[in-house]
């Protein structure tokens, strides 16, 4: 690519390799693989059991984007993982893992105030069945979440689909975690969704359960 008179280029091109195979039981991915100066990602297996793997680097992100546009008041940097999984238990049912983590948070220019945060991980476990093609019920699930402004646990029983979202039943919710208020309003400011003015101080307990 062109910008001007300079001749621009990603610092490591963006290669992929893979290899993809489909017979009458479905489709494989022996392996899949995606490199970059910014991002790496692998998947392999099928949808009995696969497995999907991606790191990037928000900061490469930006210098790389910063090659072919003017980024202005634009930062970003972070690293960013997810690692999920799903494996076949039984006939019709699978087991769904997953974790996400991000660390460095520091966003600039995108919002009235950079929005920073160390870190956040958030681990989910779900177990899910399917029935004429489509999924009859999901549970149980446990979501467990940690962060400087947050960490919570949550998880439900059974969530039992239905023809239309209002048919929906959820089984056994129940949650519990701890806000910290102080950094709560401070993440919502740089975000602009709490005013400049509004100061709050403190750490709050938050349970409870319900049947919907």
């Amino acid at each position: 690519a062109k910008r001007g008179w300079r001749t621009l280029s990603l610092d490591k091109p963006v290669q992929f390799t893979g290899r993809i195979t489909a017979d009458e039981k479905g489709w494989t991915v022996d392996k899949a693989e995606l490199n970059s100066s910014f991002i790496h990602g692998i998947a392999q297996g099928n949808l009995k059991s696969m497995k999907v793997s991606v790191d990037a680097n928000l900061a490469a992100v930006m210098a790389e984007a910063g090659k072919f546009a003017d980024m202005g008041k634009f930062a970003a940097e972070g690293t960013f993982n997810l690692d999920v999984a799903v494996e076949e238990s039984a006939q019709s049912e699978r087991n769904v893992t997953a974790a996400m983590s991000m660390k460095g948070l520091n966003v600039a220019g995108f919002t009235p105030l950079p929005v920073k945060l160390d870190y956040l991980t958030a681990n989910i476990v779900a177990g899910i069945r399917t029935s004429a093609g489509g999924v009859s019920d999901i549970g149980p699930v446990v979501v467990n979440i940690i962060s400087p402004v947050c960490s919570n646990n949550f998880s439900v029983t059974k969530i039992i689909t239905g023809a239309n979202p209002s048919d929906t039943v959820i089984e056994g919710w129940k949650t519990e975690g701890v806000l910290d208020l102080g950094r709560l309003v401070d993440l919502g400011r740089g975000m602009g969704v709490v005013a400049k003015d509004i100061e709050c101080r403190g750490i709050m307990e938050v349970a409870g359960t319900a049947e919907v």
